[in-house]
């Protein structure tokens, strides 16, 4: 198992983001057993404090998932156990020397040539963001290119996707969502039918089955506003419907083996699909959703394991049994505060 640690000054922006980060790579990939992963600082500054908020808005902007973080400073013992520290500027480096002496083992590296700036005086996280994004499928093309046992995991197809880090495309920051239009009809029409047959190759076959969602809601969605895309360099890449209110989705006013966490106004997603062009493209539009009010439902069937895998991964909790209107399947009902 490879051993890694991140550094940064005060461990609450840089540091922890380039962790979940790292993290959820990793997991994409099917490498989670062969990485141990850590943040820390060089200073003492930020100890005990969990990430700095615009840093969480960032990973949650991303779709990438994290927990409840202390901020803790380096020792020499953490120099020991590591096989490799990555800093985010010269500086640490330099702080770094107080803690550790020289780099005797020549463990220590940046995470990306020229460094990375650090967002708690420039303000840009999303800058912040790519770097690291950038710095870290850096270091796993280089792991990949090292032993035939690492090319494999990482050209291997988990969890029904193909993880490739040269050429993964993510979600880029000129990714916008918007209330879809009368222009946008044929192309919803379309990533639904992708999203139909992805369905039927994870076994799924009978959430949408073959007409599920008919044009004609399609073309209601767009009517009143409840239906939202993901636009991408002009393209519409994912489309969804949104609603938000006190009591607002008839659907969710029975639940059984189970209750909701409040009654209070909450958001409601539907009918997410995607062109499968993007990788998280889903966790976006999701992590888009729960931004707008904080308070956010959804339900999926029961053979839809990538869907509640995907809810669990953001921290969705499983509430109970709901049934919908297209057809007699019940469906597992999920909610996040």
């Amino acid at each position: 198992m490879k051993k890694i640690l991140f550094i940064c000054h005060g461990n609450i922006c840089r540091s922890p983001m380039a962790e979940y980060i790292f993290k959820n790579m990793v997991r994409e990939c099917g490498l989670e057993n062969d990485y141990y992963i850590e943040s820390a600082a060089v200073s003492r500054e930020e100890i005990g404090n969990d990430i700095y908020p615009p840093a969480k808005a960032e990973l949650t902007l991303h779709g990438i998932p994290f927990e409840r973080h202390r901020a803790r400073q380096m020792t020499r013992e953490d120099y020991d156990r590591f096989d490799t520290i990555f800093v985010m500027d010269e500086s640490n480096i330099r702080r770094m020397k107080n803690t550790i002496g020289e780099d005797d083992a020549h463990k220590v590296r940046m995470l990306l040539d020229g460094g990375i700036a650090d967002p708690w005086y420039t303000g840009g996280f999303d800058r912040t963001y790519r770097d690291i994004v950038k710095g870290c499928e850096n270091f796993l093309s280089e792991q990949e290119a090292k032993t035939e046992r690492d090319a494999a995991k990482l050209s291997r197809e988990t969890k029904g996707r193909t993880c490739d880090t040269k050429h993964v495309k993510q979600v880029p920051n000129n990714a916008i969502i918007r209330k879809s239009e009368p222009g946008d009809y044929e192309r919803i029409l379309e990533i639904y039918a992708i999203a139909r047959e992805f369905m039927r190759e994870h076994g799924n076959p009978n959430q949408w089955n073959t007409k599920w969602p008919p044009a004609e809601l399609v073309h209601e969605d767009i009517e009143v506003g409840r239906g939202y895309v993901c636009e991408i360099d002009g393209i519409v890449e994912a489309a969804f419907i949104y609603i938000q209110g006190v009591d607002i989705d008839p659907t969710y006013r029975y639940i059984e083996d189970g209750s909701w966490l409040a009654d209070s106004e909450y958001g409601a997603v539907h009918r997410i699909a995607s062109s499968g062009n993007y990788k998280r493209i889903g966790e976006f539009c999701i992590s888009w959703a729960y931004a707008q009010c904080g308070h956010l439902r959804m339900d999926t069937h029961g053979d839809n394991e990538v869907m509640q895998n995907l809810l669990t991964k953001l921290g969705f909790e499983r509430r109970g049994i709901i049934y919908v209107v297209e057809d007699d399947y019940p469906r597992v009902a999920y909610e996040k505060i």
